[in-house]
């Protein structure tokens, strides 16, 4: 990353979640207690063995929030899976006022039940990557309002985020064309201006993620609905190709 895309990427996330020097972060991710500092609020990281994210437990989350009268939560899945089971016991926080989960897809029955400890918070579930987060997002009641379907829904793309699809051939292989057509299932690609700038020493990765320039080339394959939401059906490189054609791990 350049220093511009960094910056984009703070106020991309600024703008998404209203975040002012108001909020406080309590961040069960390592790396995100940078983004505090960057947004210029004040950063804490729980008692947890940071590369386990399943240790991170109800307590020693309470008593991170404690500490600096968090406004924000930023924690992965299987981190909220652990929060889940060792709630008992531990008091809400109502000051929480956002509950961020990425990293992987996160259930919405998880986020409700953590929502317990939290009853003036907002769940939202980001959808990005290491080259370009955020690209799309979705609250919690838009998750339980579309239900189960093709994929894992990850709701609209984000303001300043161009997102379309690669379409998949007869052979699982993602086509040049870019389509933001709703049912086409392909290749996601995203355009926006905190996406990486390039991969480090990584020649191949590099071509085959950015051989339509402008574009990032994300692996993931997905489709649009019909009201413009993005669905992620896995990885590009373990679809399956069947004599009725591509089918997608989700």
């Amino acid at each position: 990353y350049l220093h511009g895309q960094l910056q984009a990427q703070r106020e991309a996330l600024a703008a998404l979640y209203s975040i002012t020097t108001a909020d406080r972060l309590v961040a069960a991710f390592g790396p995100f207690a940078l983004m505090g500092a960057a947004l210029g609020i004040p950063s804490v990281v729980p008692d947890m063995n940071l590369t386990a994210p399943r240790t991170l437990t109800a307590q020693a989350l309470a008593d991170a929030v404690a500490a600096v009268d968090a406004t924000l939560v930023f924690a992965s899945p299987a981190a909220l899976a652990n929060i889940a089971r060792t709630r008992g016991g531990v008091r809400p926080m109502p000051g929480v006022r956002l509950l961020l989960s990425t990293g992987a897809p996160v259930p919405a029955e998880l986020l409700r039940e953590v929502l317990a400890l939290f009853p003036s918070a907002q769940a939202h579930a980001p959808y990005g990557m290491t080259e370009v987060l955020p690209v799309a997002d979705i609250d919690l009641q838009e998750m339980e309002s579309v239900g189960r379907g093709n994929g894992t829904c990850v709701g609209h793309p984000v303001p300043g985020v161009e997102v379309r699809i690669s379409a998949l051939d007869e052979f699982g292989n993602a086509t040049g064309a870019l389509s933001d057509q709703p049912g086409v299932t392909g290749e996601v690609c995203v355009q926006a201006a905190h996406t990486k700038q390039r991969y480090d020493r990584l020649w191949v990765t590099e071509r085959a993620a950015s051989r339509d320039v402008g574009w990032h080339r994300t692996g993931d394959v997905g489709h649009f609905d019909d009201d413009g939401r993005l669905w992620i059906e896995g990885r590009l490189v373990h679809v399956i190709v069947t004599a009725d054609g591509p089918v997608t791990p989700a």
